[in-house]
């Protein structure tokens, strides 16, 4: 099949964000057998890790640098658009894909992050349009509503919330097929909208630590948590924060010499606002984040905000890594809170899940060895791509 690839990020194993890394595997596993091109924007992080070797998986490339100016343009170009989808609206990107179409017919074309469903209209029928959501933005929306109190702000954003689902409704009525990351946005999106066809399910790509060295049986650095993610995303802000001002306080009240670590891109930014919290280390980017993750004992991911399966979840039970977190950092994930990953709601719920985890390190370490195990048997993202590649096929044979 000939494949155009059109995406909202640079698809990289050297980018910081989750998605990215996804994106890059979904590229590099159909390259094996099919002609692909890459039609991609990027981010000025994104560009500054750029590696052009990269690319070499590619029949062709094209990349459109993405800034503040870029998103505010696009907003304002096309007003009946939602935020989140304007900000990716794009003439000069729709010009050179109407441009490749002269040059090439596409058999398949994969619209990677839900922004980018908008440029569906531009392929005729004969081609396959796939639209990957990794996030469902009416949930992610919904739950930004949620948190907020009543009031200007509430009203604004519950407003912009219905203009998306509407949105996304009509998006997904239009596509050949629609792709999302667990079974339960799966279940979400046939409750709330009517996709064309079923909606198929491919579990993200994820760096199997477990794949490399059993993380079990590495040295720990005593009485250690660690988050980690780009401070660049919202809801990664919040979740750190969160820990620093007032579950971790409450950990050290117990275990005093408890040690809370905070990694990931942009991750120094918060030094002003966690001045005078004690017992928090800001690392800034890692290069390896998995030897990181390998040497603490314990994983702290309260996320409170977004949508869609948590990579960074998955990574850390993959790692042998105990798991504290909530209903929202679980999301999608097979397993039992209290077997493979410990949920809690509150932040005294999680301080002390992780207060037990620290003092009894053969429970830490049996959670450890479940969530560990549960992602070897059922999260095989080379198996999921074969299983879309045959769905494509049965499609265009149709």
């Amino acid at each position: 099949m000939k494949i155009l690839f059109a995406t909202g990020h640079l698809p990289s194993m050297k980018v910081s964000q989750a998605g990215a890394r996804t994106s890059y595997g979904f590229c590099r596993f159909y390259a094996g057998s099919h002609e692909i091109h890459l039609a991609a924007f990027a981010t000025a992080g994104e560009l500054a890790v750029f590696d052009e070797n990269e690319m070499a998986i590619f029949a062709s490339w094209k990349i459109f640098p993405v800034s503040r100016f870029t998103r505010i343009r696009g907003i304002l170009q096309e007003l009946d658009l939602p935020l989140p989808i304007g900000a990716r609206k794009s003439r000069v990107f729709e010009r050179y894909i109407r441009q490749l179409q002269t040059q090439h017919h596409f058999d398949v074309v994969i619209l990677d992050h839900t922004a980018l469903f908008q440029f569906a209209e531009l392929f005729p029928h004969s081609t396959i349009t796939v639209g990957c959501a990794h996030d469902v933005l009416t949930q992610s929306w919904e739950r930004r509503e949620s948190v907020l109190g009543g009031g200007l702000k509430r009203n604004l954003v519950g407003w912009e919330r219905r203009r998306i689902q509407r949105w996304e409704d009509q998006s997904f009525r239009s596509l050949g097929l629609l792709v999302v990351h667990s079974l339960k946005d799966k279940r979400y999106v046939e409750s709330r909208f009517s996709p064309r066809r079923e909606p198929s399910v491919i579990n993200p790509w994820i760096h199997r630590t477990s794949l490399v060295q059993d993380a079990t049986g590495l040295r720990k650095i005593p009485n250690t948590l660690l988050f980690w993610g780009a401070m660049d995303r919202q809801e990664n802000i919040d979740a750190a924060i969160w820990i620093a001002k007032e579950i971790h306080p409450l950990i050290r009240r117990k275990v005093p010499n408890a040690i809370f670590y905070i990694a990931g891109n942009r991750s120094e930014k918060l030094k002003a606002q966690l001045a005078g919290c004690k017992g928090v280390i800001l690392t800034g980017f890692v290069d390896d984040i998995s030897a990181l993750m390998r040497s603490m004992e314990i994983a702290m991911l309260p996320l409170r905000l977004g949508a869609g399966i948590k990579i960074k979840t998955l990574e850390c039970m993959d790692a042998g890594i105990p798991v504290i977190t909530t209903e929202v950092g679980a999301e999608g994930i097979d397993g039992i809170d209290g077997r493979e990953f410990v949920i809690g709601a509150t932040a005294r719920d999680l301080a002390e899940a992780g207060v037990e985890l620290l003092l009894d390190k053969e429970r830490a370490r049996a959670i450890g060895v479940a969530g560990q195990r549960i992602i070897c048997q059922r999260y095989n993202f080379e198996g999921k791509l074969k299983e879309l590649e045959s769905r494509l096929y049965e499609i265009a044979s149709s």
